[in-house]
């Protein structure tokens, strides 16, 4: 019997995590039509994986804004909610496999980076339903490379994030996820299907299991 699947991508901007999501979502399509699993993706993004979290997350990268570190976390608070209720619930009912870009682990080294305390993020995500992954793909490639693709970007050049334009801020929240990285690979060589894909799609992955969160 099929049974739900909730995996997400995570690393900071510029990481390779949306290409990964991308990457494993149209990895379905590309199955033995025998065992063609196609239906039962679901792709999501936090934030602005709803139609609310859309305009919150619009709001969120304006750089014409100025907003309180406290207020953002309730804005992504915001989203995460919605997008549980109306993305996450239905998938789990439905047992789909939801492969997610971002998840609300991301809200610790984006709030930390801002100065915000864990006590202060968590109560941010206070009425958030915690929904535990079955895996995190945790992609934290060099600086070096980060820093190469986020000048190498033309449409970042564009339309840059709010907070993107503090280049110590993106160093602070890349070395939280490298932090993250370290602490949290799993012993052993994880085996299974969405391992194997990721590794196929991208070199620097790093697997976290929900035992280990």
């Amino acid at each position: 019997m099929n049974k739900s699947m909730l995996v997400a991508t995570e690393g900071c901007d510029c990481s390779g995590k949306s290409l990964l999501h991308t990457l494993l979502v149209n990895s379905y399509t590309t199955l033995d039509p025998a065992t063609d699993q196609s239906t039962r993706v679901v792709s999501g993004r936090m934030p602005g994986g709803t139609p609310l979290g859309a305009a919150i997350r619009k709001i969120f990268k304006d750089p014409s804004m100025k907003i309180d570190p406290v207020v953002e976390r309730l804005l992504m608070a915001a989203d995460s909610r919605q997008f549980m209720l109306d993305v996450v619930e239905p998938a789990r009912a439905n047992k789909k496999i939801l492969i997610c870009d971002r998840w609300t682990f991301s809200d610790l080294p984006y709030g930390l980076a801002r100065g915000l305390s864990l006590e202060a993020i968590r109560a941010a995500k206070a009425n958030t339903p915690v929904i535990k992954l079955d895996i995190i793909f945790l992609v934290v490639p060099p600086w070096a490379c980060i820093q190469e693709r986020f000048l190498g970007d033309s449409s970042r050049a564009k339309t840059p994030c709010r907070l993107e334009l503090d280049s110590k801020y993106r160093k602070r929240v890349y070395d939280l996820y490298a932090a993250a990285a370290a602490v949290r690979r799993p012993p052993g060589v994880i085996k299974g299907a969405m391992w194997d894909r990721a590794r196929k799609c991208a070199k620097h992955v790093i697997v976290i299991d929900n035992k280990n969160m």
